[in-house]
């Protein structure tokens, strides 16, 4: 009786709490400035921070309704739970209003994907969503089919239209000629005379037999002398006089440097070579001019300023964020000097940017620290193949 008291009081517990379980849905995506209006994410693409996500769903007719706003984290990125909701498949997320943050209207919408189901509670995610302004960046590269905006269109040719060809009158039939006259048949051939038989052939008379010859007689090698030991004198060694000593020849000018050109093996300078004067020939790729924003892209504009240029960024130290942008610095010009060097040009870029979009203090340390090593040699077992671009004083 107790046994059945406590089975009894179990099962009503397991109903209770079936009856009673809801489950939880997790939707999370992120929002990006598309500046080459491409509906790619690119390097030169950056999160947009602050942009309102509508989330929607289809109702009953048909028509999707907005069941929560979410708002972009500064890394471009925003999350939201609907506790009790199990099923959202069908939902889809976009951009409300403008991109906001990039100056122009909204991509288009994205829909939910499923990532992780557990009995009722899923996770989706959300494809990148993007904003797009209203031209593309300059920096963008064109696809070669599309015309250049800037060249004037063609001008337009009146031209009159063709007129048709008169009509041609039908020819009028050629006259019948006469007819040919027969000709005479023509005469038989004269009749061959028969020829004269062949003489009959006469018989050859019989060879003689040719006589015996005698025989020879036997022949004896003749008999050789020896012959006498000869003895070869050598000539006796006559003793060259010494030579004169060659007059000594005035010194040559000294040659000019050669210009610099890309090492095709391996080289690599620290930061304190670039920044000496008898080495600015080797900024023949990179203008020391040249503004940080440029080379690596918005993401380094906004944490080091618009206006400093490579130049200006290797005097950083002291400070993480300057000391991974003076060695990421000196590592592009470094590659673009040394065929060997460890780092490709666009790698490098991609390495910094990635640094400042984690916004890890560690991140940024490991980086610098890995440029360091490239730039001083260690990474790749080479060293620093300068020569002075000065030319040399007489």
């Amino acid at each position: 009786m107790m046994m059945n008291w406590v089975v009894t009081s179990l099962v009503l517990v397991v109903v209770a709490t079936i009856d009673g379980a809801r489950g939880d849905t997790m939707v999370s995506g992120t929002v990006f400035c598309d500046q080459c209006k491409d509906g790619e994410i690119s390097i030169l693409d950056y999160p947009l921070g602050g942009i309102r996500v509508l989330l929607t769903c289809p109702g009953e007719n048909g028509q999707f309704t907005v069941l929560r706003e979410a708002t972009t984290n500064w890394l471009g990125a925003f999350a939201t739970s609907f506790p009790g909701v199990s099923d959202m498949s069908s939902c889809r997320a976009q951009i409300s209003g403008n991109g906001q943050g990039c100056g122009a209207a909204g991509g288009p919408a994205q829909d939910f994907r499923l990532m992780f189901k557990l009995f009722d509670d899923q996770m989706y995610r959300v494809d990148p969503l993007v904003a797009q302004p209203t031209t593309p960046s300059p920096f963008c590269r064109r696809p070669s089919s599309s015309p250049d905006p800037h060249l004037p269109p063609p001008p337009h040719l009146n031209v009159p239209p063709l007129t048709p060809w008169p009509t041609m009158p039908p020819l009028s039939p050629l006259p019948s000629l006469p007819p040919l006259p027969q000709l005479p048949p023509l005469p038989p051939l004269p009749q061959l005379p028969p020829l004269s038989p062949s003489p009959p052939m006469t018989q050859l008379p019989a060879m003689s037999p040719s006589p015996d010859l005698p025989p020879l007689p036997p022949t004896q090698p003749p008999a050789v002398s020896p012959s006498p030991e000869v003895h070869l004198l050598s000539p006796p060694v006559t003793q060259l006089s010494p030579l004169s000593p060659f007059p000594e020849l005035p010194p040559l000018p000294p040659l000019p440097p050669l210009p610099p050109e890309p090492f095709f093996n391996s080289s690599a300078c620290p930061y304190q070579m670039w920044m000496m004067p008898q080495h600015k020939c080797y900024w023949n790729v990179l203008s020391p001019n040249l503004t940080v924003a440029l080379v690596f892209g918005p993401l380094a504009s906004t944490q080091y300023g618009t206006n400093i240029t490579l130049l200006q960024s290797m005097y950083g130290r002291g400070e993480p964020y300057r000391t991974l942008l003076r060695e990421g610095t000196t590592a592009l010009l470094n590659s673009y000097t040394s065929k060997q060097f460890v780092y490709q040009p666009l790698e490098i870029v991609q390495r910094l940017n990635l640094a400042l979009m984690n916004n890890s203090m560690q991140q940024v340390l490991v980086t610098a620290y890995k440029f360091i090593k490239a730039n001083s040699g260690e990474k790749g077992n080479t060293t620093c193949k300068f020569i002075d671009c000065a030319s040399p004083t007489n």
